[in-house]
């Protein structure tokens, strides 16, 4: 039977008006996303990530140390229990103003429910008033796109949607004043966001690093990775860079080069235990260590890694050039365009 449903929150209106005045009011979001790419006129809306979900390594993101904001948490928490305990693949913020419009799009591949169970879909909408006048309907199509459902963004109104399922933002009229405002949580069947290797390193990966856990700093490290098309194999490197300890970082997470073999294979565990023997000037070594053991790739790859875990740390300011000076010997990689925020 598909879902389909709408709830009232009032007992949370105190949680929507922070997240309203603190991520919309505040001026965080950025223009430019689109609701589907696929489309040449589709010009884009403002957005603003809260927590985007990893393309290799599968994790309840509601379980990641980084998911900290208590409003956000409390909301999802009692959304989730509506549906019994799903995983949060996804936290996005949405905004509309008359003249960009929303276009008809899934947010799952048409037969993900099929794969690998049902995902929904839970806008929440911000606005503390609307007005029927002012348009900006959620409609949810079926397969000959029919409008099945259309949900008018009122205030403390939660809309929830398998996400397999066509849908669009209807556009605004020429009346409304408002930034029409919505948080989006997508979800996933549990089971299936529980990767061994990332539970293992938040139990494990707790030591301060900079400032925060060395967990936080390892996934950063892996979303640069992944937002800039590198492998599997050298983002997973990336994730587990530093658990054997490097010579400037002391503290080590594990000597066990099985059980990292176990999590992310054989050749990205040989990135992980190379890069950890390098020195403070990691530049210099691997220009010129002898990788010969390895295939032809591994030494670029391994910059990857030290690029990333600079860029990480130092994405701006007067240790800049610490992940600059690895971009000439990096392809693919629109360096004018960088996603490291992406996170």
């Amino acid at each position: 039977m598909t879902t389909i449903a709408v709830y009232d929150l009032p007992e949370y209106e105190k949680h929507i008006e922070y997240i309203r005045e603190s991520y919309v009011q505040s001026g965080g979001l950025l223009y430019g996303w689109k609701s589907n790419s696929n489309l040449p006129f589709d010009q884009g809306h403002w957005n603003r990530q809260i927590m985007r979900r990893s393309k290799y390594f599968r994790y309840d993101a509601s379980e990641l140390p980084h998911f900290q904001d208590p409003a956000i948490k409390e909301l999802w928490t009692a959304l989730n229990e509506q549906l019994g305990g799903r995983a949060l693949v996804r936290c996005y913020i949405n905004g509309y103003t008359y003249g960009t419009d929303g276009y008809v799009h899934t947010d799952d591949h048409p037969t993900a429910h099929i794969e690998d169970g049902q995902s929904e879909t839970i806008i929440v909408y911000l606005n503390d008033k609307w007005n029927a006048n002012w348009g900006g309907e959620t409609i949810v199509l079926d397969g000959d796109q029919e409008i099945v459902k259309a949900v008018l963004p009122k205030k403390n109104r939660a809309f929830v949607f398998e996400s397999h399922l066509l849908h669009a933002a209807r556009p605004l009229t020429r009346a409304c004043p408002e930034l029409r405002s919505i948080i989006v949580f997508k979800t996933a069947n549990k089971e299936l966001y529980d990767d061994k290797g990332v539970k293992w390193l938040i139990d494990n990966a707790n030591q301060d690093h900079t400032g925060r856990t060395l967990f936080q700093h390892l996934w950063f490290v892996l979303r640069i990775l992944e937002e800039n098309g590198f492998s599997k194999d050298i983002c997973g490197a990336g994730l587990f860079h530093s658990v054997y300890g490097t010579t400037e970082w002391k503290s080590i997470t594990t000597e066990d080069r099985n059980k990292v073999r176990d999590f992310i294979g054989e050749y990205s565990e040989h990135l992980v235990w190379e890069f950890h023997k390098l020195s403070r000037d990691r530049f210099k070594d691997v220009l010129n260590n002898d990788y010969s053991e390895y295939p032809e790739t591994f030494r670029q790859d391994l910059m990857a890694i030290c690029w990333a875990n600079a860029l990480e740390q130092n994405p701006v300011g007067p240790n800049a050039h610490m992940h600059q000076c690895w971009e000439p010997y990096l392809q693919g990689v629109d360096f004018a365009r960088q996603k490291y925020l992406i996170l």
